[in-house]
């Protein structure tokens, strides 16, 4: 029988990598605007619709519900469920090692997370004095990519045993 640990495990870094998504990813105070924006393209004040960034976190939060749904699975009493445990956490792990290359993504071309921000305010000239918020987008690549982890290898704990020769007869 599977460990209780895993989906567990799979939950908590799962909602870390949503949490992670909703931190500012940019902010345009070096420019003197109290501006900023999440993963999620959601700025921090009300702005025209033409003014922000692409919601690549996302992508993140696609692969984070994947991962609590496939542990719900793991946490359900019916034993009819189970045959479905092992292909369930081996998607949601494909799916968070897919969505940690947003974040990654972001941090080695930024502008695919700008989009047209830098155009729409008039500022092209100054991108190279707006940094990117570092340090939470890492932790973005990092917590999504260890419940990629942490849901392989619960697809590999919940794999059948083999079948004992005496079972079999």
């Amino acid at each position: 029988m599977q460990s209780r640990l895993y989906p567990f495990a799979v939950i908590i870094t799962a909602v870390t990598s949503i949490a992670l998504t909703a931190l500012p990813w940019i902010s345009l105070t070096p420019l003197g605007l109290d501006w900023s924006w999440n993963g999620l393209a959601m700025a921090s004040v009300d702005l025209d619709d033409d003014l922000g960034v692409v919601g690549v976190g996302w992508a993140v939060v696609a692969a984070a519900v994947v991962a609590i749904l496939a542990a719900l699975i793991g946490l359900m009493p019916s034993p009819k469920v189970r045959p479905l445990l092992p292909l369930a956490n081996a998607v949601a792990a494909a799916a968070c090692a897919l969505a940690a290359l947003a974040p990654l993504i972001t941090l080695i071309w930024p502008a695919v997370f700008y989009g047209d921000l830098f155009v729409n305010i008039g500022a092209t000239g100054l991108v190279s004095q707006v940094p990117l918020k570092t340090p939470v987008i890492v932790a973005t690549t990092g917590t999504i990519l260890l419940t990629a982890v942490v849901c392989a290898a619960s697809a590999v704990a919940a794999r059948p045993g083999p079948v004992s020769r005496a079972e079999n007869s």
